[in-house]
């Protein structure tokens, strides 16, 4: 997983696919096990049409 150093938070993140840009944010009170289930199900659904950008949001998994 390709990370980035952003504000001294060391961030992970996967980009998918091309096109406009679609950023996938998970939340709520479910870890990133349900983001990574939900992105493994989508990912090469929404890919065709967007470059999909999920990443591990801070402190949440």
């Amino acid at each position: 997983m390709p990370e980035q150093l952003i504000n001294g938070y060391q961030m992970h993140y996967e980009v998918y696919g091309q096109g406009q840009p679609l950023v996938m944010i998970h939340g709520g009170l479910g870890g990133g096990e349900g983001c990574a289930a939900f992105v493994d199900h989508h990912a090469s659904t929404l890919s065709r049409q967007f470059k999909l950008i999920v990443y591990d949001r801070r402190a949440a998994g």
